[in-house]
């Protein structure tokens, strides 16, 4: 899962020139999967975070409430 962390970020850079913002939301909440699985909690956090306010931009609820359910369960590791 290391290097999906890691593959999903050279992704994002990819991504960051692009102007879909549904797009880097997704992959953004993808890698912030792959940092859960690899137990990189922190880093897990800062992308859902991005993804969250992606997704709140476009009004993509559905997308919204299962960011907050990943987010809840990367707060409780942080405990």
């Amino acid at each position: 899962f290391v290097s999906a962390c890691e593959t999903y970020q050279n992704s994002l850079k990819y991504l960051q020139e692009t102007v879909d913002p549904q797009k880097r939301a997704h992959i953004l909440a993808s890698t912030g999967s792959a940092c859960f699985h690899a137990k990189e909690y922190d880093r897990a956090m800062t992308f859902l975070n991005q993804s969250i306010t992606l997704y709140r931009k476009i009004n993509d609820e559905e997308s919204i409430k299962k960011i907050e359910q990943n987010i809840q369960l990367v707060k409780k590791k942080l405990e």
